[in-house]
């Protein structure tokens, strides 16, 4: 499979009923990249994603992950894990941390299964690879934004997956964890796992990205972070968008009067 794209979109068109959410999008994604999906409010980004996992259909176009549609991936979706936005989880479900990270396993195992010790073994070790172990008995309204998105992440690793997709996952984290979670992400890339990170926040994840992608509807640009002049950021955010270095980690400010609209 070497050379081959892990993820592939040509001429993709996505719509709600008679919206169209995205355009003619193309889009390659070679296996061992840190991609981040950056864009404002209403671009795409979210129904990018969804489009990638299978769970919406393009109404044009073609879509190929590990080199099939994604809906028929059947046993082989294992191989992608998943960790959806915080503000999409019900935190009013009874559950610990230690038990939505073995939901990680069921990929595997299949829902009408009893986990194996094999499995349990593996949530284990997926929650210590992300500094989460001693929160397994914690139920999971009781954990903090930061410790909350690390058990996703977690469960997501628990597949053992190769490509990992992300949708904000920092929504709702301070700076601190905002920057804790990217480094740890880094270091899965690293490790050989393929990561696709959706974000409106281009100062911070080009700092650990090797490419970015900037969908307003269509793909405005693709390349790497170094490479994304104003003109891209203009196209996001508009006019007065200004992108500056503060630290180890760049800002973006808007001029009062032309807001920006994040997801």
């Amino acid at each position: 499979m070497d050379g081959e794209p892990i993820i592939l979109l040509e001429h993709v068109t996505v719509a709600y009923q008679d919206l169209v959410a995205l355009e003619d999008v193309n889009l390659s994604v070679q296996p061992g990249a840190f991609l981040a999906v950056i864009g404002p409010n209403g671009a795409g980004k979210t129904t990018l994603l969804k489009t990638i996992l299978g769970l919406l259909r393009p109404i044009r176009g073609t879509v190929r992950v590990f080199g099939k549609a994604p809906w028929e991936l059947d046993g082989e979706r294992r191989r992608i894990g998943y960790v959806p936005q915080v503000m999409s989880v019900d935190l009013n479900f009874p559950v610990r941390a230690g038990e939505v990270v073995l939901m990680g396993r069921y990929g595997r195992i299949g829902l009408v299964r009893r986990p194996a010790a094999a499995d349990r073994q593996a949530a284990i070790l997926a929650m210590e690879r992300v500094g989460v172990a001693d929160l397994a008995d914690r139920p999971l309204a009781r954990l903090s934004g930061g410790q909350r998105q690390r058990v996703f992440l977690a469960r997501a690793l628990a597949n053992e997956p190769e490509l990992l997709l992300l949708d904000e996952p920092t929504t709702g984290v301070d700076v601190a964890a905002t920057e804790s979670l990217y480094e740890l992400l880094r270091d899965l890339h690293d490790e050989g796992i393929t990561i696709l990170v959706v974000s409106h926040d281009v100062g911070v994840v080009a700092s650990y990205v090797d490419a970015v992608a900037c969908v307003n509807r269509r793909l405005v640009a693709h390349g790497r972070p170094e490479t994304m002049g104003s003109e891209v950021l203009s196209c996001m955010y508009g006019p007065e968008a200004i992108l500056f270095g503060h630290g180890p980690v760049s800002h973006m400010v808007v001029t009062p009067g032309h807001g920006s609209d994040d997801e």
